[in-house]
C-alpha cells in the first residue's frame, strides 16, 4: 500500500511541476484562438486562421491532459475554443445539393511543381496518373515545358504556357480537347493566370488557373486579396454573360479553406469547393507529415458540376502535392 501511495505522491508531484507549463500553453491557445476572429483585418491573425487544423489538433492534446489530471475549468476553456473553430470546417464537407448525372466525368489536375525542380520525370508520370482531361502546372519553367511538349505533346495537344525561370509564377494548362477560348490574366499584377473554355465530349467548360502571391507581410496578403477580389469579379462577369457553362476554378490559392478570404472567394464568384467526402488532407508541406501541411492547392466549382472523385497526389520532389478531382454535370 506504501509503494501504491508512493507512486499515486510522484505522479502528482509530476502534474504540480509540469502544470504551470500545460497552463502557459493554454493561455496562448486562447489568445491564438481569439485573435483569428480578427482574420479579416489582420494579415498575422488571417495566417493563424490559416493554421485552424493545428490549433485543433494542439486543443486536442490540451484536451486530453485536462481531462487526465481533473482539471475542468480548464477543459472548459479549451472546449469554447474548439467550439470557435470547429464550424469552419464545414466546407471540408461535400455540397449535397446535387444529383450527379451517369455523362462521363471530366478529370482536372493541378500540380504546384516548383520552379527549381528538376524531376520531370516523376512530374510527369504523377500529373498523368489520373488520366485527366486537361492538367493544369503551376510554377512552369522553360525546362519542365520543354519535356511536357516532347512527352504529352500528342496526348495532350492543346495547350496554353507561360513559363518563366526567374519566379515561381509560371503556369501552362494543357489539354486533351479543344481549346475555343483563351486569354492569360493580370490581376493588378504582372503574375499570369490564364482563363480557357474547353470543349470537352460533355460539353464545354470554363476553366480559370492561377496563383496568387504568398501572404508573407501586411502588402503581400493586400495583394492576395486583391487578386482574389478581381479574379472572382472576372468569374462573375464571365457567368453573366454565359450562365449555361460550367465554371471551373483551379489554383494554388496561398489560402486555406479555414480563412474567411476563401469563404470570401467562394461568395463573390459564386463557386464552392470541389470534394467528394470529407476532406482536411494537406497539399503543401513545411515538412512531410500531416500536422506541418496547409490546404493551398484547390479546384472550386460552380453548382452545374459535382466532384465525384479529388485524389491528393505523392512526393514529386515540390513542396505541393498534386490535386485532381473528378467532375460530372448534375440534372
Amino acid at each position: 500500500m506504501a509503494t501504491g501511495g508512493q507512486q499515486f505522491s510522484g505522479a502528482s508531484s509530476i502534474e504540480r511541476m509540469l502544470w504551470p507549463f500545460v497552463r502557459l500553453v493554454i493561455g496562448i491557445s486562447v489568445v491564438a484562438t481569439a485573435a483569428t476572429s480578427l482574420a479579416p483585418y489582420h494579415w498575422l491573425a488571417e495566417l493563424l486562421a490559416n493554421l485552424r487544423i493545428q490549433q485543433c489538433l494542439g486543443l486536442i492534446a490540451l484536451l486530453c491532459i485536462c481531462i487526465a489530471c481533473r482539471r475542468w475549468v480548464s477543459l472548459a476553456i479549451i472546449c469554447a475554443c474548439l467550439a470557435l473553430h470547429l464550424p469552419w470546417f464545414a466546407s471540408a464537407f461535400p455540397a449535397k445539393n446535387a444529383i450527379a448525372t451517369n455523362a462521363e466525368p471530366l478529370t482536372i489536375t493541378l500540380a504546384n511543381v516548383l520552379t527549381s525542380n528538376e524531376r520531370h520525370d516523376a512530374i510527369i508520370a504523377d500529373v498523368l496518373s489520373q488520366s485527366p482531361d486537361f492538367f493544369v502546372i503551376l510554377e512552369l519553367s522553360f525546362s519542365l515545358a520543354n519535356a511536357l511538349a516532347n512527352r504529352t505533346g500528342s496526348s495532350y495537344p492543346h495547350s496554353i504556357v507561360r513559363p518563366q525561370d526567374v519566379s515561381n509564377f509560371g503556369i501552362g494548362v494543357y489539354s486533351r480537347h479543344p481549346i475555343d477560348e483563351s486569354r492569360v490574366l493580370t490581376f493588378g499584377s504582372e503574375i499570369e493566370s490564364i482563363g480557357a473554355k474547353i470543349r470537352s465530349p460533355g460539353g464545354s467548360c470554363r476553366v480559370f488557373a492561377t496563383h496568387p502571391i504568398p501572404p508573407i507581410g501586411a502588402f503581400q496578403a493586400q495583394w492576395r486579396n486583391d487578386h482574389l477580389e478581381q479574379l472572382a469579379a472576372t468569374i462573375q462577369e464571365v457567368k453573366s454573360k454565359d450562365s449555361k457553362t460550367p465554371i471551373v476554378l483551379v489554383g494554388d490559392l496561398n489560402l486555406t479553406p479555414w480563412s474567411p478570404y476563401f469563404e470570401k472567394l467562394e461568395t463573390s464568384s459564386g463557386l464552392h469547393r470541389a470534394s467528394n467526402r470529407f476532406n482536411v488532407t494537406p497539399t503543401w508541406y513545411r515538412y512531410p507529415s500531416f500536422p506541418f501541411g496547409l490546404v493551398l492547392d484547390h479546384a472550386l466549382i460552380s453548382d452545374e458540376l459535382k466532384c465525384v472523385g479529388h485524389v491528393v497526389g505523392q512526393d514529386i520532389g515540390s513542396d505541393h502535392r498534386s490535386v485532381s478531382v473528378k467532375l460530372v454535370p448534375v440534372d
